[in-house]
């Protein structure tokens, strides 16, 4: 009855059915007739709308889909099953793991399709409690993050890149599935912890100007140049074991950058004095010149207040004076002199 009450003529009965519904409006006579006539005397019952709900109603199914529903609901088992379907599918999904981290790095076309599978399974579970939904998330996005750091505790490639690389992450998976979770606009402390430790690893090599520059640069990308991150960094160059032969020196060197990038430390308050006698040092050290050119250096050292670079430069010199030498003492030219 619910067939045709459904589709209607285009629902074919059977011969077994066709003869129970007439055997019941008409008595056992109406066996006694020929098939084409039961399908027709038929037919015309069913044209009744009302006969069809009142069988309906009499063969009880009406009442058991009535109690059915108001039990899925009333005890929320039907919100239950539905998201039991759906956490069995995500049970089928590749795990959020360890191992997905490759070269260093994720595959991120592959990573980026994996997490949108499962948003969607997410967003379908929040149209049906929404208090699942976010705790399935918070807990989704903790196993991202500590996928995150570890592909960031192994990293060994440059650090600008590292940067990069997260940025990257964050575009395309943080921010367009999960911006109300997680603080987009700032870097979070596993990656400039990490960044830091890279950097000391960098300063404690043999330095160039220019790995001094661009590492003081990259606390600037991260928002950390200040002063308590800056002076450990410092202490830690001073510290290098090779002293005055710490610092390789190059005709390019961008000299007039790193000035500047000093006095911007300077101007928050960090002490360069000991930085800048370890520059001049290991310069004064990797210079060829003459044992006048040294007492002249020597002197403008004195004429100036630094003292301990003075006498250092007078230990290296190490010679005697010569006369005409302390006779001619400080020039204008050796005042003005770029060297």
């Amino acid at each position: 009855y619910r067939m045709v009450k459904k589709h209607g003529q285009n629902f074919e009965l059977s011969p077994e059915q066709i003869l129970k519904i007439g055997i019941n409006e008409n008595g056992k006579k109406f066996s006694t007739k020929n098939a084409a006539t039961q399908k027709k005397e038929v037919n015309e019952i069913l044209k009744d709308t009302n006969f069809i709900d009142t069988m309906i109603n009499l063969s009880g199914f009406g009442r058991l889909e009535h109690i059915l529903h108001n039990f899925l609901e009333k005890n929320n088992t039907g919100n239950k099953l539905r998201i039991d379907n759906l956490l069995y599918e995500l049970s089928k999904l590749p795990k959020i793991d360890l191992n997905m981290v490759a070269y260093n790095w994720f595959h991120m076309p592959s990573f980026s399709n994996l997490v949108d599978q499962y948003c969607k399974i997410y967003n379908n579970i929040k149209k049906i409690d929404i208090i699942e939904y976010k705790a399935m998330v918070e807990s989704f996005i903790s196993r991202i993050i500590e996928v995150l750091q570890h592909a960031i505790l192994k990293w060994n490639g440059s650090i600008n890149n590292l940067i990069d690389s997260y940025n990257n992450f964050v575009s395309l998976i943080m921010v367009p599935y999960f911006s109300e979770y997680y603080d987009a606009s700032n870097y979070p402390n596993f990656l400039t912890t990490r960044i830091i430790s890279l950097i000391n690893v960098e300063l404690s090599n043999i330095l160039t100007i220019e790995c001094i520059v661009i590492n003081l640069c990259i606390l600037t990308k991260i928002n950390m140049f200040d002063k308590e991150t800056i002076e450990p960094l410092f202490i830690n160059i001073v510290s290098n074991f090779r002293k005055e032969n710490a610092v390789s020196f190059s005709k390019n060197d961008n000299v007039e950058q790193l000035i500047q990038i000093l006095d911007d430390c300077s101007n928050i308050g960090v002490n360069l004095s000991e930085l800048m006698r370890f520059l001049i040092i290991n310069r004064l050290s990797s210079l060829i010149i003459t044992e006048h050119e040294l007492f002249v250096k020597e002197l403008l050292y004195k004429k100036y207040g630094e003292l301990l670079i003075s006498n250092f430069i007078s230990n290296k010199r190490g010679s005697d004076l010569s006369i005409d030498w302390i006779i001619r003492g400080l020039k204008n030219e050796d005042l003005n002199s770029p060297n």
